[in-house]
Parts: structure tokens; C-alpha cells; sequence
């Protein structure tokens, strides 16, 4: 029982096991839904460099090749819903949810 809570997890998750993990790790949860942010390589690269903690661009160039799209290959566990997030101009757009 998890008594209503809703639980927001802010991590890489890059591929789809570090993404399972969470549902493996708390099954209780009535819905677990992925929602991740597609965003310009470059763009990342310079609001981590404004960042007070940054990551160095080779950490950044390494995890970009471990990057596992979860819309590419379905995972092996399944979401409940799977929500991307993509830039559109000045806009976001949510699709999926």
C-alpha cells in the first residue's frame, strides 16, 4: 500500500535496465509511467557546462552512446504508459499521456 503517493524519479535511466529497475524495486505502485525528455545533444552539453556541478563532455559523449531509446524496443517489463517530451520551436510537446 502506498497510501495515494505519487513518487517523481529524477535519474539518467539511460538504458532499459537502469529504467526496470524502478519497477522491480517498487511494485506496489498502482501505475509506473516513463517519461523522458528528447533534447539536442549540443543544447544538453551547454546547460550542464552552466551548471554548478558539471560533467565533463567526454562523461556527457559517454552516455549518450549508452542511451537505449525506450521507443526504439519495447522493454522487458511494461510500462504503463510511456511519455515523450520533445521540443517544437519555442514549445514542448508532451505525447503519450
Amino acid at each position: 500500500e502506498m497510501c495515494g503517493r505519487d513518487v517523481l524519479i529524477d535519474s539518467d535511466n539511460l538504458t532499459y535496465a537502469q529504467r526496470n529497475q524502478w519497477i522491480e524495486w517498487f511494485p506496489g505502485f498502482d501505475k509506473h509511467i516513463l517519461m523522458f525528455i528528447e533534447e539536442d545533444f549540443y543544447t544538453c552539453l551547454d546547460r550542464v557546462s552552466k551548471r554548478r556541478r558539471t560533467i565533463p563532455e567526454e562523461v556527457m559523449r559517454e552516455k549518450l552512446l549508452k542511451w537505449e531509446n525506450p521507443q526504439e524496443n519495447s522493454d522487458p517489463i511494461d510500462w504503463d504508459s510511456v511519455c515523450q517530451i520533445k521540443k517544437e520551436g519555442d514549445n514542448y510537446i508532451y505525447e503519450g499521456l
